[in-house]
């Protein structure tokens, strides 16, 4: 299976990095409503960490979950709020 981060450069920023992992974690709960945020963020934060972004140099991958998790925990938050 393809690195789902592949179309990032790798100089992307860690906002942008967060908001793509964001619209996957969106379109693979979209998918299988069982999805499960804990599992998923870890398994994008994975997928990351193997780009080798610049920006991610120096975090371990449960810093890189954790900022993922909590990016699109604002993100779920504020679009609830938009409704």
């Amino acid at each position: 299976m393809p690195n789902p981060f592949a179309v990032l450069p790798p100089g992307a920023s860690l906002e942008t990095i967060c908001g793509t992992a964001g619209r996957l974690f969106e379109q693979r709960k979209w998918q299988n409503k069982y999805t499960d945020f804990n599992t998923e963020i870890w398994y994008l934060a994975g997928d990351a960490m193997d780009r080798d972004f610049a920006a991610l140099a120096g975090m371990t991958k449960e810093q890189v979950a954790r900022e993922m998790g909590d990016a699109i925990s604002r993100y779920i938050e504020r679009k609830g709020n938009a409704r």
